[in-house]
């Protein structure tokens, strides 16, 4: 369908472009820069030991890292300036050294002349003994065994939400955790539901959520499976983004997964945002929404105003397996049903922000119906939960993932990506998400493989 055009669509963009800068400035803040004075460097600029099996090691602080160490320092200084509640140095360090300690790889390099170990405190300084002990050990790049540390320094996190991606994998994972051209979220996962750092046997590598019209989908395969290989490769001992590695790829190009002990053959797709679908069914509207990208607005808009123009009863919007995508889509999005005030609002380090609602809705009297499950998620759940509370929208399906966090990507000098909880989230009127998810107004179940006619139908049923 195609969308609207003159000025309706110049409002949109500019809609978009306001919340989106809001969003930058308030929630994000772009890549923070290296501040010495953020991380404090060690008590002594440097200091130098020699072992006996001739790896000197030099240790100093942040002020100016060399490369391999730098992701370290950067990481540990945006968790502390950025993240809405951060762990202190004693337990990072812990959590880093402990990452180290355990740490296998089969990839070897050329023993050092000398190690250059930059910290960020004092508390850190242990490290630069266990990474030369691992170097002389195994030979193992210095470089994997600091992202090592870095993992281990995330996984001391309050929240599990926080990620570091690889320069090389930089295009591995989208937002919100999916991989493009398979259309999935994966993590490993443990029996309590709580992220681990690596694949292992009480922390399987599973499907979190599969998204509609999805490679993933068209290959059969449903939330909740358990891949233990990929192109016969074992994903045990890897962390989630190195197994969003070997998934994603060029479109047309297969994976094979093993899961459940049989090989499924996916075939990737571009890594394009999926388009919504939508149809009339008599007089109901029917529209599903995958995620919440960077134009998800411009689509609504156009879906909206064909809808409009039918002169439909109702509608439904789906948001089963949505599991979130930008804050400021979900802003545009929600003003489209709702002619002003608070949708909602976040708790970041640097205060809390109400995100209003955007006047010049074309939606805002037709009767709402939102299609929630278990896989709703973030900015998913921010909508439904805004909408119900303002009574604008009755909430039908299962209760929703319960996210009320917010994550903001970070360039780092090295090429990678730091994904980052800057924030919580509340309703207008400070109901949270977190533990319960979104209750619905009417509980109800639907076939994931049911056609649009027969979700139309068992909605309005369930609601009389």
């Amino acid at each position: 369908m195609e969308g609207s055009e003159g000025g309706g669509e110049n409002v949109l963009r500019m809609k978009a472009a306001l919340l989106l800068l809001a969003f930058s400035i308030f929630a994000c803040g772009g890549p923070a820069p290296m501040s010495t004075s953020a991380v404090v460097p060690v008590a002594s600029a440097t200091t130098s030991t020699t072992s006996p099996s001739d790896l000197e090691v030099t240790i100093q602080g942040c002020g100016a890292p060399p490369v391999t160490f730098s992701v370290l320092c950067e990481v540990v200084e945006l968790i502390e300036t950025n993240h809405f509640s951060p762990p202190d140095r004693p337990t990072m360090a812990a959590a880093a050294l402990d990452a180290v300690a355990t740490f296998e790889t089969g990839d070897t390099e050329e023993l050092p002349r000398g190690l250059v170990c930059a910290v960020p405190s004092e508390e850190f300084a242990p490290l630069c003994e266990s990474i030369r002990a691992e170097v002389l050990d195994s030979s193992a790049p210095v470089s994997d065994i600091v992202e090592r540390a870095v993992d281990g320094v995330l996984s001391a996190m309050v929240d599990p939400y926080n990620v570091y991606v690889p320069p090389e994998l930089s295009g591995s994972i989208g937002e919100d955790g999916i991989v493009p051209g398979v259309g999935m979220v994966i993590a490993a996962l443990s029996a309590a539901g709580s992220p681990c750092i690596r694949v292992a046997p009480s922390c399987p590598l599973q499907v979190v959520t599969v998204l509609p019209d999805s490679a993933a989908e068209d290959a059969g395969i449903r939330a909740g499976a358990v891949i233990t290989a990929i192109d016969g490769e074992p994903v045990e001992g890897l962390g989630t983004v190195e197994a969003a590695g070997l998934l994603a790829g060029e479109a047309g190009t297969t994976a094979i997964l093993t899961i459940d002990s049989t090989e499924v053959t996916l075939t990737r797709t571009p890594a394009d945002a999926i388009p919504m679908s939508g149809e009339i069914v008599g007089s109901t509207a029917y529209l599903r929404l995958p995620e919440f990208g960077f134009a998800t607005h411009l689509e609504l808009h156009a879906w909206l105003t064909a809808f409009n123009d039918a002169g439909v009863d109702r509608l439904i919007m789906d948001l089963r397996d949505n599991p979130g995508g930008y804050l400021f889509s979900a802003s545009i999005v929600g003003s489209e049903f709702v002619p002003s005030g608070v949708l909602y609002r976040t708790q970041e380090r640097v205060g809390n922000f109400d995100y209003p609602a955007v006047e010049g809705g074309i939606a805002t009297r037709v009767p709402l119906i939102l299609l929630v499950n278990e896989n709703s998620a973030s900015a998913a759940e921010i909508l439904a939960a805004s909408l119900q509370e303002r009574d604008r929208a009755v909430v039908v399906g299962t209760p929703t993932f319960g996210k009320n966090l917010v994550q903001s990507s970070f360039e780092l000098r090295n090429g990678g990506l730091l994904r980052l909880t800057i924030a919580t989230w509340t309703t207008a009127d400070g109901a949270s998400v977190a533990g319960t998810g979104v209750v619905p107004d009417v509980t109800l179940t639907v076939d994931p493989t049911a056609d649009v006619a027969s979700v139309v139908d068992a909605v309005l049923s369930a609601l009389g």
